[in-house]
């Protein structure tokens, strides 16, 4: 009996060790009682969105095409003037050509012309190239030179200058003449008396710078008898030269 205090001791020990006594007195230590875990609630799962529709584009109206300018007409200038011939005799008429580098003008494109020696080549004033097209030609107009004369003719549009050279020289003289009665007509003679004869003698036909002449006849026959009178005499032969 004399330990029941100690019993009682220890088994108040042990009543108040909640997880074991000590093991001098010969009892077991039990392990510890852990607590359950406590399982976390599970998430509510999120409800995922239903994916939005990609809207379809829209298509853009396509662009109303712009229109190709038209492009404007090239300026008409003045390309060229050429002669038909460089070198003519005095009174020959060469012709000269002028061209554009484009269609002229609606109303023409007037080219203006000028001649360095207007007394040995005369040109028109101005020459006129229809509208749309892009040449036009003249005439130039020479005269009688006593010595080979160049001259330079130029013509001028839009500020465009083009020039040419003419050459004019002395024809080789030829003669040509007409004889003519004023009562009997052509290639006939008056004979007023015997040594009278009334006829009218022409060389304007004649080329070449002519200064002198000499002429010759020869008498056929006579037409008349009365010798106070008048009568024809036809010229066998003529003849005209240079001295």
């Amino acid at each position: 009996m004399r330990n029941a205090p100690w019993l009682l001791a220890a088994g108040l020990v042990c009543s108040l060790i909640v997880f074991g006594c000590d093991s001098k007195n010969g009892g077991s230590t039990p392990s510890p009682t852990s607590p359950s875990p406590t399982p976390a609630p599970a998430p509510t799962p999120t409800p995922t969105p239903a994916p939005t529709p990609t809207p379809a584009p829209t298509p853009a109206p396509a662009p109303a095409p712009t229109p190709t300018p038209t492009p404007a007409p090239a300026t008409a200038e003045l390309s060229s003037l050429v002669l038909s011939e460089g070198v003519v005799q005095g009174q020959q008429r060469p012709t000269g050509t002028l061209t554009l580098t484009a269609a002229a003008p609606s109303g023409g494109a007037a080219v203006r012309l000028e001649s360095s020696n207007s007394e040995i080549a005369r040109v028109p004033t101005t020459v006129s190239v229809a509208a749309a097209a892009t040449t036009a030609t003249f005439t130039v107009d020479t005269a009688t030179v006593r010595t080979r004369t160049t001259v330079t003719l130029t013509a001028t549009y839009a500020g465009v200058a083009k020039t040419a050279n003419l050459t004019v020289t002395l024809p080789p003289p030829r003669a040509s003449f007409t004889v003519t009665s004023s009562t009997y007509g052509a290639n006939a003679c008056e004979l007023s008396n015997p040594s009278l004869i009334v006829c009218r003698l022409d060389a304007s036909a004649s080329d070449g710078i002519i200064t002198r002449w000499q002429w010759t006849f020869e008498v056929k026959g006579k037409h008349s008898v009365n010798k106070n009178d008048p009568f024809l005499v036809d010229l066998d032969t003529t003849g005209c030269n240079f001295v």
